[in-house]
């Protein structure tokens, strides 16, 4: 079950409040309460944002505080960006005992129910269509620190458009 509440309080404020994806565990819930700030750069053309948040969550997994930076800077050919970001998420180690219906477990050297991490990313984002309302984003991510962490490296690609 995926629900996502967000409530736009002006053009450069969001609050969010939701759940996250069932691969979290099997038939738990995640509750996310968020604050974004993002603002229009280099005319209008790219943009800066900031988020950061607190994940209270039911079962095994420990909750978390999260900060997320991101940037977008144009391109100078077909309207493409590059975007730059960050992500921390630090657990506050309230983990519990694993339970059956939990998805991931632990060993000696990783605890995924108590995980914190870093991963810095780089994409490039080209808008295409009649009005440019669709964009493809290619790009890639990689964990640089961790404790108790699978450190991933994360190649993505994603179809987006706007509304």
């Amino acid at each position: 079950m995926t629900r996502d509440l967000r409530v736009f309080v002006s053009g450069l404020t969001l609050l969010g409040a939701g759940t996250s994806p069932a691969w979290a565990g099997g038939v738990k819930r995640d509750y996310t309460l968020s604050y974004v700030a993002s603002r229009s750069l280099f005319n209008y053309r790219g943009w800066g944002s900031l988020e950061g948040g607190y994940t209270w969550r039911d079962g095994a997994p420990a909750n978390q505080i999260y900060l997320t930076a991101d940037g977008g800077y144009p391109l100078p050919f077909a309207g493409a960006l590059l975007k730059l970001g960050a992500h921390l998420e630090r657990s506050v180690g309230s983990d519990t005992p694993r339970q059956p219906e939990d998805r991931f477990g632990s060993s000696a050297t990783n605890n995924f129910n108590k995980a914190s991490y870093l991963k810095l990313g780089g994409s490039a984002i080209f808008p295409f269509g009649s009005r440019k309302q669709w964009a493809a984003e290619i790009g890639y991510n990689q964990w640089v620190w961790g404790r108790s962490a699978r450190r991933y490296k994360e190649p993505f690609i994603s179809i987006g458009r706007n509304f």
